[in-house]
């Protein structure tokens, strides 16, 4: 023991400094991790409410001096940053037209301004410079965090703006703000498609903005609110399978939001321009100048951020500015950069890059501590060598804070890594490591947005873990309102039905009317089978807001399942006159307009959907078969086609192709239309009880019994397999085995009047007539105008030489049938051989 303690103090004169770093670190870290138990004891004792703000605007007041600034939002450019991008000398960008005041009088003209442009073109300056005017003029600036959670107000906030205030909304950047996979479905819940979920956030950003817009403007007035907004509109993807920027908008899908704009796409910079803000930046920066400036604008991609980025490099490096150290496109200037970074810092580089790239994929609002913590799992380490791997990770994002201010990534910055980071890989481990901060008041609006994330991706045990873990915390209430319903989505989605409408209901005592929350419980109910409840909480969601239509729409379906089907057809009805282009719901009509024996009309609902959505599958195969109801199975052929040629998969439509075929007698297409549905689902007992009818009709009755046995095989209580079969085998003469067939599906349907006229018949081929008959009046029993058991039971009658009841089960034949086919049978069939002279029966034959 004395030997190692010489050896440890040994050590610790040689290494002076590690030892006092151990020992420092030691004590700093106790220190640290006594104060975060204590917090953490103390709140979990006392169960207080997190004080989140979820105001999602930055309020500039008016009169404010440095709104520009402040509009850039920047928290690593400083004011006495040269390069600062508030500190940039403003240009006028084109010779004879002043920018400001086209755009000035463009929002004055139409209140509502969207500035369009590509990376780099100054679009944020222009919005910056049009809100600073406007504060002069006692306008207060609302300027959107595109990293926090918008909700649609419930009340207007009173704390934070005066009353009647005038409002200049600045929304910039709204391509990041609409980031791919936050655009989300509109609709809550589509039962009719039960692959489509339900989202946290009800409906899509640029729905939330014109709704919380629409709000502000009823209160304030129209003539005291303006919009200004910036997008990128770049239509070329950058990556294959990313959305474009033009894209991410959804300009032609929001067209309700976007119509408002008065959309003006800000012209490039003149050459000039860019010299004269070179040369002002330059010289603020103190970048020595070694080539005209005018020659280095003209090889410039007509962007204003280009030069900015050059200049940030040139003085990082200590270099000149020259047509030499000036690149042209900025992508190629983030691409030198990356490099740069990445040579001089090797994988720690980029290791920091991609943490910064999957943080800015879950919306969370950059810094330093979730980087390093995403970068440690990017890294895949633990322990103490994750510990010691992240000191110098933190070194080199320190100097990468100041040398590329990588926690406020510009365009096309981290993106000149050339990939895209997969959040699929890391999205649990991220998770779990901020779950594992929710005490921390600055983590809820972090959880909040991946949250939003995993609800996005459909990782719902994630979400749910997430949520339950943050309710333990009790946030305010509008949060826990929020959080309970996102815990119904996601146990809803699980399969956990009942619990999922106990969390709605917990969301909805905190905010009762949460129209949302009681739609989505509306179909668990209904789910569950639970449809009077479920048309009752549909019913509360209206009384909130009348025009729900995803409401109407689900009540429509509950009251369809409830059989009230006409109902259901004024629910569609409503939901159509909010909603014209809602195609599910005229597909929904068509069918209930079906089963109410409407087809004309239910083809009618059928064409108005596809007139709205050519493409949709499940109105062709529907159209199909109302088409076939009304005899027209060539039409309903050629509809099952038209949703083939859109989905090729589809199973329903090659079944119903199969039904078609066969009614027009092409008995071979109908079994080839099945054996396809059957390749795609081979458990289709439907397609193989129908196979085996289509089989026999073409006389191949051992092939039909087989695909009987198949279908019973998946289905023992399959009744009408059961009584195919025993026509199959009545046709081969083993007219035992068909009887036991028969009696297996009287078995389970013992009112099933097809297999005891089958029985019958068979039991009249072994000569078993009493038991013929009784099969038959057991068959009339249940259905007494079948025409085929009175006559086949007029022949058993004949045969026993009972003339009044042979003569009397043939006329209710003859008459039933109101045709001339029985009397053409009864002419020559020989069972009636034993009664054909007797004068009564000509007769019979002669009136009929």
């Amino acid at each position: 023991m004395l030997e190692l303690f010489q050896t440890l103090w040994q050590f610790a004169l040689d290494n002076a400094e590690i030892a006092i770093f151990l020992m420092t670190a030691t004590a700093g870290g106790a220190a640290w991790f006594g104060k975060q138990a204590w917090q953490r004891f103390a709140r979990r004792k006392k169960r207080l409410p997190l004080p989140v703000d979820t105001f999602p605007f930055t309020v500039i007041p008016p009169n404010t001096a440095d709104v520009e600034r402040r509009i850039y939002a920047s928290k690593q450019q400083t004011p006495d940053d040269p390069l600062a991008d508030f500190n940039i000398p403003y240009q006028q960008r084109v010779s004879e037209q002043d920018t400001q005041q086209v755009l000035m009088e463009r929002l004055e003209a139409r209140r509502w301004l969207l500035i369009l442009g590509p990376t780099g073109l100054g679009k944020t300056r222009e919005a910056g410079r049009l809100a600073q005017a406007h504060a002069q003029q006692g306008w207060t600036v609302m300027r959107l965090n595109n990293h926090q959670l918008l909700t649609v107000p419930d009340s207007f906030p009173i704390d934070r703006l005066e009353r009647q205030p005038k409002l200049l909304f600045v929304l910039d950047n709204l391509n990041q703000a609409m980031v791919s996979g936050r655009v989300v479905s509109g609709r809550v819940a589509d039962v009719a498609e039960p692959e489509s979920k339900a989202a946290l956030l009800e409906s899509p950003l640029q729905m939330r903005l014109l709704e919380t817009l629409k709000f502000y403007t009823n209160v304030c007035g129209v003539d005291r609110v303006r919009v200004v907004a910036t997008a990128r509109n770049e239509k070329v993807r950058t990556v294959e399978d990313l959305p474009s920027e033009w894209e991410k908008l959804g300009i032609e899908k929001y067209e309700e939001f976007w119509q408002r704009f008065d959309q003006y796409e800000l012209p490039e910079p003149e050459d000039r321009a860019v010299a004269g803000m070179l040369a002002a930046a330059a010289a603020a920066a103190g970048v020595e100048i070694e080539s005209d400036l005018l020659e280095i604008a003209q090889t410039n991609d007509c962007t204003f951020r280009n030069p900015v980025e050059n200049l940030e490099r040139i003085k990082n490096q200590g270099e000149a500015l020259s047509a030499g150290t000036f690149q042209s496109t900025l992508s190629g200037s983030w691409e030198r950069r990356y490099q740069t970074v990445k040579e001089k810092y090797g994988p720690v580089a980029g290791c920091l890059y991609d943490s910064v790239d999957l943080l800015r994929q879950v919306n969370v609002a950059l810094s330093a501590e979730w980087v390093l913590m995403v970068a440690q799992i990017v890294a895949g380490e633990s322990g103490w060598q994750g510990w010691w791997q992240n000191r110098r990770r933190r070194s080199v994002l320190e100097t990468l804070e100041t040398t590329e201010r990588i926690l406020e990534p510009r365009d096309g910055q981290i993106e000149a890594k050339g990939y895209s980071a997969s959040l699929e890989r890391y999205f649990e481990q991220i998770c779990q490591q901020l779950s594992a901060r929710v005490e921390q008041q600055e983590t809820v609006s972090v959880l909040m947005s991946v949250l939003v994330v995993a609800h996005e991706r459909e990782k719902y045990s994630t979400a749910l873990d997430l949520t339950e873990r943050m309710l333990r915390f009790s946030p305010a209430a509008e949060i826990s309102s929020l959080l309970f319903y996102g815990k119904g989505i996601a146990l809803s989605a699980l399969g956990r039905k009942e619990e999922a409408i106990a969390a709605y209901d917990q969301a909805l005592a905190i905010k009762p009317d949460k129209h949302e929350a009681l739609n989505n419980k509306g179909v668990d109910l209904s789910a569950l089978g639970r449809n009077e409840a479920a048309v009752a909480a549909y019913d509360q969601a209206l009384a909130i807001k009348p025009d729900k239509h995803e409401a109407l729409y689900n009540k429509g379906i509950a009251l369809s399942a409830l059989g009230r089907k006409e109902e259901a057809i004024a629910a569609y009805d409503q939901a159509l006159a909010i909603k014209p282009d809602y195609h599910e719901a005229l597909n929904n009509k068509g069918n209930d307009l079906s089963a109410l024996g409407r087809k004309e009309d239910a083809v009618a609902a059928y064409d108005q959907a596809l007139a709205i959505k050519p493409d949709y599958h499940d109105a062709l195969n529907n159209k199909g078969v109302a088409l076939s109801a009304l005899g027209r199975n060539e039409d309903a052929v050629a509809a099952y086609d038209q949703a083939l040629a859109i989905k090729p998969d589809k199973h329903e439509a090659l079944y119903n192709k199969g039904v078609a075929l066969s009614a027009l007698g092409r008995n071979e297409d109908a079994v080839a239309a099945y054996d396809q549905a059957l390749a795609i689902k081979p458990d289709y007992h439907d397609a193989l009880n129908n196979k085996g009818v289509d089989l026999s009709a073409l006389g191949r009755k051992e092939e039909a019994i087989a695909a009987c046995d198949q279908a019973l095989a998946i289905k023992p209580d399959y009744h009408d397999a059961l009584n195919n079969k025993g026509n199959a085998l009545g046709a081969l003469g083993r007219k035992e085995e068909a009887i036991a067939a028969y009696d297996q599906a009287l078995a389970i349907k013992p009112d099933k009047h097809e297999a005891l006229y089958g029985k019958g018949y068979a039991l009249g081929a072994l000569d078993r007539k009493e038991e013929a008959i009784a099969a038959y009046d057991q068959a009339l029993a249940i259905k007494p105008d079948y025409a085929s058991a009175w006559y086949n039971k007029a022949c058993c009658y004949a045969l026993n030489k009972q003339i009044d009841k042979a003569l009397y089960c043939l006329h209710k034949a003859i008459m039933l049938e109101g045709g001339t086919k029985y009397i053409e049978m009864a002419k020559t069939d020989t069972d009636f051989d034993p009664v054909r002279n007797h004068p009564d029966f000509q007769s019979l034959l002669r009136e009929s």
